[in-house]
């Protein structure tokens, strides 16, 4: 699978992002968002800049100095260059995204093909994972079956029991229950037993 090059034209900006992923994740590595501007904010066009996960450097923002820091710091990032800028066509109906600019020479050595999966950017679920982790967590099945099946699902990304673990607690918390129980919904939902 090819990265997407200069001049290549997607429909939207989640298809751009996919096709990169998808490219980088076979040649062992993932993009980030960098920086963008989604909104046309201060009269700006629209664009955005996918970097490698290794690009750019570890931000001093608290101001620890070589005495005041309790452990050693330690930082994934290498300033990879590899990025791609993409803005939206300008008087095109409908949107368009153009990739502008490209850099693709990585300064630190790639993943091979099993330790992809590392990386949380290609553990992302498509659509159909979504809902059979969804349907499979309404009646409560195991993890280690939830696992497997959304794994069996083609065109999807691999996760991790602990990937299930996290989506069915986030899933949890939007229904209120687990730590929202004992609040103001349990509340209404005896309200709503009395009524009817």
């Amino acid at each position: 699978m090819n990265i997407p090059n200069v001049n290549d034209e997607f429909s939207t900006l989640e298809t751009l992002e996919e096709a990169a992923q998808a490219a980088a994740k076979v040649q062992g590595f993932a993009f980030s968002r960098r920086s963008s501007n989604l909104d046309g904010n201060n009269g700006k066009s629209l664009y955005i800049i996918l970097q490698c996960t290794k690009g750019g450097t570890w931000h001093n923002n608290w101001g620890i100095t070589s005495k005041s820091h309790k452990r050693l710091s330690k930082t994934k990032r290498y300033n990879c260059p590899v990025r791609i800028r993409a803005t939206v066509a300008k008087k095109r109906v409908p949107i368009v995204w153009i990739i502008t600019d490209v850099e693709y020479t990585h300064n630190h050595s790639l993943l091979i093909s099993n330790e992809v999966m590392s990386l949380p950017q290609h553990r992302s679920l498509n659509v159909d994972q979504k809902m059979l982790l969804h349907d499979l967590s309404n009646i409560n099945a195991p993890t280690r079956i939830i696992t497997t099946a959304i794994n069996k699902v083609d065109n999807g990304g691999v996760v991790l029991p602990k990937d299930v673990v996290n989506k069915r607690a986030r899933i949890r918390y939007a229904l209120n229950e687990g730590p929202n129980a004992d609040s103001a919904q349990k509340l209404l939902r005896l309200f709503n037993n009395v009524i009817i």
